[in-house]
């Protein structure tokens, strides 16, 4: 039986290929990333002190300043979390 041609891509669809290529290699990436770190063990524990700390944080500033309004640790927003990485990265360990 006689080949069946096949029909070329469009640009569209080589570059949707590409795009699905370059998603898998980043997740196979991320994935090996975790397992070497135990960053899927460590998250919540990581997520779990910043909650606690944040509402420490607070309380500290509530007593500082009574007219301090009361910010709640969710949703977790870039700005909360570094405040809460400068406490960490400067905290004793």
């Amino acid at each position: 039986p006689a080949a069946l041609p096949q029909l070329m891509l469009t640009e569209a669809e080589a570059l949707r290929v590409l795009s699905d290529q370059s998603h898998e290699t980043r997740l196979a990436l991320h994935n090996a990333m975790d397992a070497d770190k135990g960053t899927q063990a460590a998250y919540p524990r990581h997520v779990k002190r910043y909650k606690l700390w944040w509402c420490l944080d607070q309380d500290r500033r509530i007593q500082a300043d009574p007219c301090w309004v009361r910010i709640s640790s969710e949703p977790v927003m870039q700005t909360k979390v570094a405040i809460w990485l400068q406490y960490e990265s400067s905290r004793p360990k």
